[in-house]
Order: structure tokens, then sequence, then C-alpha cells
């Protein structure tokens, strides 16, 4: 879990749970920096408290998918997936060079249409 805090005026804070794996402390950072790059241009004037939990994922919320794939995208960037995956390395070896867990990179393969590749 983590949370994205903002008061008016001021920077944000991104708290991350240091119970979390190495991994899921890389996304979930990037997750909350998405929710504030998505408001970027209200920036100095809004305060929220956005938590990251199981919900998340769910993947019906418009901004927890707009947080979720620009985690993806800043972690797991389209043309180096692609150049990857041309010189054959499996979905765990991309996790591993990426530092993402095996499901994210899956997910993210999917995403790009290359999961059967």
């Amino acid at each position: 879990m983590g949370a994205l805090m903002k008061q008016p005026h001021q920077d944000p804070t991104i708290m991350i749970n240091q119970g979390d794996g190495e991994n899921r402390r890389r996304f979930t950072c990037a997750h909350e920096l998405g929710h504030f790059v998505r408001r970027a241009e209200e920036a100095e004037e809004y305060a929220t408290v956005d938590l990251r939990s199981g919900l998340s994922a769910a993947g019906s919320d418009p901004e927890e998918i707009y947080a979720n794939e620009f985690a993806a995208c800043l972690l797991m960037p389209a043309d180096s997936i692609k150049t990857y995956r041309e010189t054959g390395l499996s979905d765990l070896e991309m996790a591993i060079r990426f530092r993402v867990s095996r499901g994210a990179m899956q997910h993210r393969l999917e995403n790009l249409g290359l999961a059967n590749s």
C-alpha cells in the first residue's frame, strides 16, 4: 500500500509501505507519481490523499487505470520491451531486468500485444 499526500502550495509526499518488497515499492511509487502527474495543471492548488490499495489493481476507476498505466510506461518502456522480446527474453528474464514483478511484466506484455510473441 502507498499514498500520495498533497497540501495546497506544497510539494507532494509519496508514502510507501517499507514492508513491501522492492519491486512493489518501486511500482507503488511510480503509481503515486502518476496520480500527481495527472493533476499537474492544478498542482499548486489541490489537496489530496490518494491511497494505493488492493482496489488500485482492479482496473475499474479511471484515475487508477491512468496511474497504473503511467507506472507501467515509466518502469517498463515499450521500446525496450520490444527489443528484449525480439532477442528472445522470457517474461521472467525481463521482469528481473526491469525490477518488476513477473505479473506486472506479463500484464505489460499483454497490453503491448506481445504476450505470445
